[in-house]
């Protein structure tokens, strides 16, 4: 590292003004012709000396004058000098920047000791490795970053008063999120020494170091920064934290009817060096119902199954435990769930048949009610009798190929979705798009996610297909072996997603939220006029799973993760936990890649010294010892502004003292040249 470094660099521009000086002597320089005359011949040695002495004066003036341009122009740069010399002349000034690691995996605890507390003290002595005129700001890296003030600090007591205060939040590490802080806050440090400790438990996960774009960013920001930040990331946990946590907790089918049986999917992971045994304790609204025991091997995950059935329709609260460890935090998981009597589907066909297989719903409600012991009850309609039908009776409603839609009907349809259903939109062949597009798209300010464009027929020998690796269940993966012959073509509006594809690209099924209820759109029939779907095994699964999706719209918004926004402004997602939401069960869990704590491998951590030019300190408990001995250096501004100074206080006496003594002698003396 170069001993002088600028914290203004762009000021050096200005040494180009000291060319003002040395063009201005050159215009103003006088010039002379001669005149023979015998009489001067005596005076020539006299000449000659004078001559000498006018040429000194003008050569030192234009010194002196350049000098004063180019020390301002220093000064205003700011140069620092970091040199043996210097150290001897005492503390630098310093800006020190701690980005702290609270997410929940520091509560992990070592003998008595949890790693939070370790990073709370090495924050702490760095702090007091501080002096009067330094200052220090204080980031907490758990999930999303933000800073403790937005200026750096110079009350050294109340920062630390603010540290002792802090305590381990329920989320991840983001230490990208932390580092673009950092970036943001780099322009606002004035003194001559940056420091930025990253004090973490060294967990990898936290890095997100498959980022690369986004660390390059901060990076270029890094690099450009004078004088450069010296960057430590201190991992002070230690390299093995054996743990073993609850990552996911499931039901099956996820339309659970009372009185019947369901299957409860806990999956728990073993991130620990060796193999384990857990015992798992499920239950349901406060109530033990289940235990389990397993062993899982070192890395990896072990699916615990419990079968359960729930006695009474309405909303359920699911826990399961796994007792506490190391790190009790994951341990336990969470589930809100409602059970039903049945599922009332309304399918207003638009085109009825006597013969069900050739009307636009007979396959559908086939594949919905296999036998009468499912929890889906489906009632087939005449698309004509929607506009008198009573929908309050129904949790989802499906226009299988319906021809029109008027806006009187749309507004019902609104008023439908809106209250927390599910509507199912099908178009095949009798539908009108003009129609369709106006009153159910509007660009995208009303029910339909996609507007109509045109259909598409595939040639006859060759068929369309469903994408292999757009639909949006891992288990309707045998969708592709359904052939496609016509289809529409759509173009989805704005806030929707598009859960699958065919196989050119053009989607399938997209869907979009409406209040708190939510609409599914096809780009084909679910009959077999434009398909062969319905004769495959795969189908009863597909439009079951499109019924769960709009039957229980608000179930994904009542099983959070920890800061996810509630459904209801008056609940607080901040901790984990089950808790009761307007007559219906919230469940708040953690993110479960926070409980991964393998430390930064080899690669990652050359990545971040790369891209942050840092190093990783061995024995982080001696650096508060250390670190003192290296903020030497010295900020010479002051002292180029004062010799600027003293040098135009000698440039003013020289040209007085010179101009008054060269004034007499010029008026007594007789005129030797002549000015040209």
């Amino acid at each position: 590292m170069s001993p002088i470094s600028f914290l203004n660099p762009l000021m050096l521009a200005g040494l180009a003004a000291i060319a003002a000086p040395i063009i201005l002597h050159l215009l103003n320089r006088q010039r002379f012709r001669i005149v023979p005359w015998g009489a001067m011949m005596f005076l020539r040695q006299s000449l000659a000396k004078a001559t000498r002495r006018l040429r000194f004066q003008h050569w030192l003036l234009m010194l002196v004058r350049i000098f004063i341009l180019a020390f301002l122009a220093l000064a205003l740069a700011r140069p620092l000098v970091k040199t043996a010399f210097t150290a001897y002349l005492g503390h630098s000034r310093t800006d020190l920047v701690l980005v702290l690691d609270n997410s929940f995996s520091t509560t992990h605890t070592s003998g008595e000791t949890s790693d939070f507390e370790n990073i709370r003290r090495t924050a702490l002595s760095l702090i007091d490795t501080l002096r009067q005129g330094d200052t220090v700001s204080v980031i907490i890296a758990s999930d999303t970053a933000r800073p403790l003030s937005s200026d750096p600090s110079f009350e050294l007591q109340r920062t630390k008063q603010a540290i002792v205060q802090l305590q381990p939040q329920p989320r991840p590490a983001n230490m990208l999120r932390a580092a673009e802080e950092i970036a943001v806050q780099l322009p606002k440090l004035r003194n001559p020494n940056h420091e930025v400790y990253f004090i973490t438990d060294g967990a990898a996960r936290g890095w997100s170091t498959d980022r690369t774009g986004d660390w390059e960013r901060v990076a270029a920001v890094f690099a450009k920064r004078q004088p450069k930040p010296t960057v430590r990331v201190l991992a002070v946990a230690a390299a093995d934290r054996p743990n073993f946590a609850v990552v996911d907790l499931n039901v099956q089918p996820r339309i659970v009817a009372a009185s019947s049986t369901a299957r409860l999917t806990a999956r728990v992971a073993n991130h620990s060096s060796a193999a384990g045994d857990i015992s798992a304790t499920l239950s349901i609204d406060g109530i033990q119902k289940a235990a389990k025991d397993a062993h899982i091997e070192s890395g990896d995950t072990a699916a615990v199954t419990f079968n359960i059935q729930f006695p009474e329709p309405g909303p359920h609260r699911v826990a399961l435990d796994i007792g506490a460890d190391a790190l009790p935090l994951d341990n336990r998981r969470y589930l809100a769930l409602d059970a039903v009597e049945t599922l009332p589907v309304l399918i207003a066909d638009g085109s009825p048949s006597p013969n069900a297989f050739r009307s636009g719903s007979g396959f559908l409600a086939a594949a919905l009610q296999p036998s009468d012991e499912g929890v889906v009850k489906p009632v087939v309609m005449d698309a004509h009798a929607l506009a008198s039908a009573d929908l309050s009776r129904y949790r989802v409603l499906v226009l299988a190929n319906v021809a029109r839609v008027d806006r009187a009907l749309a507004e019902k349809l609104e008023q439908f979705v809106a209250s927390g259903r599910g509507l199912l939109v099908a178009p095949g062949s009798l539908a009108e798009a003009a129609d369709y597009n106006h009153a159910l798209f509007q660009e995208g300010r009303y029910l339909l996610p996609a507007k109509l464009l045109s259909v598409v027929r595939a040639q006859p020998n060759a068929p369309n297909r469903v994408s292999a690796n757009a639909t949006w269940r891992p288990e309707l993966a045998e969708l592709t072996q359904a052939q496609v012959q016509s289809w529409w073509r759509l173009n989805p509006g704005a806030g929707t997603f598009t859960l699958a594809t065919l196989a050119n690209g053009d989607p399938l099924l997209i869907s979009r939220r409406l209040g708190d209820g939510r609409v599914l759109q096809t780009a084909l029939p679910l009959d077999n006029s434009w398909s062969d779907l319905p004769i495959h095994p795969v189908f009863v699964p597909l439009v079951h799973e499109m019924i769960y999706e709009l039957a229980i719209p608000t179930q994904a918004s009542r099983n959070l993760l920890v800061g996810e926004p509630p459904p209801a402004n008056n609940i607080k997602t901040d901790e984990p936990g089950v808790f009761a939401s307007a007559g219906r069960a919230l469940a708040v869990n953690l993110d479960a890649t926070e409980s991964d704590l393998m430390p930064i491998s080899p690669t990652q951590r050359d990545s971040i010294a790369r891209w942050l030019d840092a190093t990783f300190p061995d024995n982080w408990r001696e650096l508060p010892s250390r670190i003192s001995k290296e903020r030497f250096g010295m900020q010479l501004w002051r002292e180029l502004v004062a010799l600027a100074l003293l040098l135009a206080v000698v440039e003013t006496l020289l040209t007085s003292l010179w101009s008054a003594r060269r004034a007499p002698s010029e008026a007594a003396a007789p005129k030797m040249v002549m000015n040209r």
